[in-house]
């Protein structure tokens, strides 16, 4: 199990996410992998473009994990507008979107 701080969504007056300290989430959960979570969770509001930009730097960073570990499948879990921001479709509550790579696209997408 793996987090990632980039998978939170921010966007709205109300942000849906917000989180414990890391410290906590380690104390709590010794074997969840923290390596993409921050020291401290600060949320700021973002536009869309924002949104989009730090979503694609997220999977970029969660398949070069993969990669790394080898990993050959993943799941990630979030919210619909941070979902629509990386894959531009609008998704129905706990439905499930699967992609494929293959190894050359892989290698184009975390390039």
């Amino acid at each position: 199990l793996y987090l990632h701080d980039g998978l939170l969504e921010n966007q709205g007056e109300h942000p849906c996410n917000t989180r414990e300290p890391k410290q906590d989430i380690v104390n709590k959960y010794e074997h969840v992998n923290v390596s993409g979570v921050r020291t401290e969770y600060n949320p700021v509001l973002e536009t869309e473009t924002d949104m989009r930009v730090r979503a694609e730097d997220a999977i970029r960073d969660i398949l070069r994990s993969a990669v790394k570990n080898n990993y050959t499948r993943i799941a990630v879990v979030s919210h619909h507008n941070w979902l629509y921001a990386l894959l531009n479709v609008s998704m129905r509550n706990a439905e499930v979107y699967r992609m494929y790579y293959s190894p050359e696209q892989l290698g184009k997408c975390i390039g």
